[in-house]
């Protein structure tokens, strides 16, 4: 008796964790995802990414905490294999600035950097559920 309920316990863990990576697997990189990056002379910044998919075209915006990105509108996404690239742009007070995003997916987390002429830094975020 021991025995099948210890069958049984791990087939559902199976069955749940299969359930789980279909769902992943599904949303693509659909979704909101937060973390944190490195900004020069602030330090550490939150960000909240939002990715939605209509019609196949995929569309987005970006914030973080310290308010300079208030669901900034991303361009010229692009995800392909597992990685998604984009750019948006904020005034940083001395004029528009572009500001390049590469983030590899990774189950349930993006990593990868952001770049403004010679400045970068990592970014990790995690799929808000």
């Amino acid at each position: 008796m021991k025995r099948e309920f210890i069958c049984f316990a791990f087939t559902m863990m199976l069955i749940g964790f299969i359930s789980i990576s279909v769902l992943y697997a599904e949303q693509g990189i659909q979704g909101t995802w937060v973390g944190t990056t490195m900004v020069p002379d602030m330090g550490e910044d939150e960000l909240k990414l939002v990715i939605e998919k209509t019609d196949d075209v995929l569309t987005g915006r970006i914030s973080d905490s310290t308010g300079i990105l208030n669901d900034t509108e991303l361009n010229d996404i692009v995800f392909s294999g597992n990685k998604l690239t984009f750019n948006f742009l904020f005034d940083d007070g001395y004029g528009v600035t572009v500001v390049d995003m590469v983030l590899t997916l990774e189950g349930n987390k993006l990593t990868g950097y952001w770049a403004v002429d010679s400045d970068s830094d990592s970014v990790e975020l995690a799929r808000k559920i």
